[in-house]
């Protein structure tokens, strides 16, 4: 469904969106990862990570996220997640993420 692998950043003075698009996994983490340690040299208030067009998500990609969950905290910046679909949710739940991290709840 969602082939090509791409990560976008839209920024403004608030807030910034990082837009997640194709599988996230071992190969394509680093690059989200990068993006993110970017990001946080000049934090926003506000960082928002767009997963809804993330196809599949292995550990690699729970790693980034709780990472960035890590690094948000410590520097005092809002960190919302918008959830893929409830498919590639599953690693999120089964591994207790879904807990921890801030997910933005569905409305299905």
């Amino acid at each position: 469904m969602f082939d090509d692998f791409a990560v976008s950043v839209d920024r403004d003075a608030d807030q910034t969106v990082v837009r997640v698009r194709g599988d996230l996994d071992n190969y394509t983490a680093p690059e989200l990862r990068t993006v993110i340690a970017h990001i946080m040299v000049d934090p926003p208030r506000q960082l928002t990570i767009d997963l809804v067009e993330v196809g599949f998500m292995d550990s690699s990609a729970l790693s980034v996220l709780v990472a960035t969950h890590h690094l948000t905290e410590a520097a005092g910046v809002g960190y919302l997640i918008d959830p893929p679909a409830p498919l590639v949710m599953k690693p999120l739940v089964l591994s207790g993420l879904d807990q921890m991290l801030p997910l933005r709840r569905r409305e299905d």
